[in-house]
C-alpha cells in the first residue's frame, strides 16, 4: 500500500478480542497498529493511526530512507 510510504501491512483476525488486527511493519522508531470489526475497518483506523503519528512536527519517513536502511 503506497499510502504508508511502502511499508508492509499485516493484518489478521485476534481470536482473543475477536477483531481484526492491522500493523504496519518495521516502521523505525514506532509500533503503529490498529483495530476493527472486519478488515476495513482495521486498515480504515490504521490510516487513522498512520497520520495522528505524523501529525505533530515530525514527517513520515520517505521510502528513500526506508530502501536505503
Amino acid at each position: 500500500m503506497d499510502e504508508f510510504n511502502g511499508f508492509a501491512v499485516r493484518l489478521w483476525f485476534d481470536h482473543d478480542t475477536q477483531q481484526w488486527e492491522a500493523m504496519l511493519v518495521d516502521v523505525p522508531d514506532a509500533f503503529i497498529s490498529a483495530g476493527g470489526h472486519s478488515p476495513e475497518e482495521a486498515i480504515t483506523e490504521l490510516r487513522i493511526a498512520w497520520d495522528l503519528c505524523y501529525s505533530g512536527e515530525k514527517k513520515p519517513v520517505s521510502e528513500v530512507a526506508v530502501s536505503a536502511a
